[in-house]
């Protein structure tokens, strides 16, 4: 790549605020002592990522149906943030790792339930990137109460001005994900296989039918698509392809300088994608979309141990175009 070790600084944080310089100076500590599990013995190694509440939810559907993909693991229920009152990650935070055989195949899964904050999502990923060394990195979220599932092809530099988990909290007006970055960066894996694979797990669960009708490989780069998911994907994407790159996370507009993240290795050849589900996934509906979530990432395994290569998302035409914000 040949520009040596240029750093370069993501979304700048709006911290004028005594709470909101306090908020995020508490996000970096904890960051700076976040201890992960243990790394797995195991050869296959996948990253399956999830977020927990926030907002106006009170669940998070993505971060239960990536937990139930580990058996034994129950989530704690997770609280909501307090007016005028640093909100700490560890509430929100889950780590935790565990073999499952499928397939006639033990797979290590590593399961991160995220906060909902900016940047601190990604930092927590990239973190567990350097510390797993998974061989598929699998991240999810949720968007509309009742949607098609959306296999995102991409990523966008762009964020929006919206407060996070902490209600403290948002990048500065225009900010970028990544300023200097590529307005876009599609993701990477065997699109085609996962979107016919998870359409035919998903035509035999009944139960989703009315809350997920369908399938769908979605296009990028759209204006509805900036919150904190398409930031955590943007910047692993970016990290993962560009280790001559560090990038400072946490940054504050009122000179707080944040962590450096910096990854080791080039990790370009590392299929990594998001998934958005319906938010009103509940119940046993969780189960059966745990059931779609594994026959796609089976299917990039499966791709992986046949040396398949991998599609950038921005060689396919996407078979659906969202509007709900995300």
């Amino acid at each position: 790549m040949g520009i040596g070790l240029t750093q370069l600084l993501a979304v700048r944080l709006l911290t004028d605020h005594p709470l909101q310089h306090a908020q995020l100076a508490a996000e970096g500590a904890w960051l700076e002592t976040l201890v992960l599990p243990p790394r797995p013995r195991g050869r296959r190694r996948v990253l399956l990522t999830g977020f927990a509440r926030f907002g106006v939810h009170e669940r998070n559907a993505s971060g239960e149906l990536v937990a139930a993909l580990l058996p034994g693991l129950d989530l704690p229920r997770f609280p909501g943030p307090q007016p005028d009152v640093v909100f700490s990650p560890e509430l929100q935070f889950v780590a935790a790792t565990g073999r499952v055989h499928w397939d006639d195949a033990d797979v290590e899964l590593v399961v991160l339930v995220l906060p909902v904050l900016w940047d601190l999502a990604a930092a927590v990923v990239l973190r567990a990137v350097e510390q797993f060394d998974p061989e598929l990195v699998v991240m999810s979220g949720v968007a509309g109460p009742r949607q098609p599932l959306w296999i995102e092809l991409g990523a966008s530099n762009q964020t929006h001005p919206r407060r996070d988990a902490s209600a403290h909290l948002q990048p500065m007006a225009d900010a970028r994900v990544v300023p200097g970055g590529p307005p876009a960066l599609g993701h990477r894996a065997a699109f085609p296989s996962l979107l016919e694979l998870g359409r035919a797990q998903l035509a035999r669960e009944t139960s989703l039918s009315e809350v997920m009708p369908s399938v769908e490989l979605t296009g990028f780069p759209r204006p509805s698509n900036a919150y904190i998911c398409n930031a955590t994907a943007y910047t692993v994407a970016h990290a993962l392809g560009y280790p001559d790159r560090p990038l400072t996370l946490l940054e504050g507009s009122a000179d707080q300088r944040g962590a450096t993240i910096h990854l080791r290795r080039d990790r370009a050849h590392v299929p990594h994608f998001f998934i958005h589900w319906p938010s009103e996934l509940r119940g046993p509906q969780i189960e059966a979309a745990a059931r779609v979530l594994r026959t796609i990432v089976s299917a990039q395994l499966r791709a992986n141990e046949n040396a398949e290569p991998l599609v950038p998302g921005e060689a396919l035409e996407p078979t659906h175009w969202p509007t709900v914000r995300s």
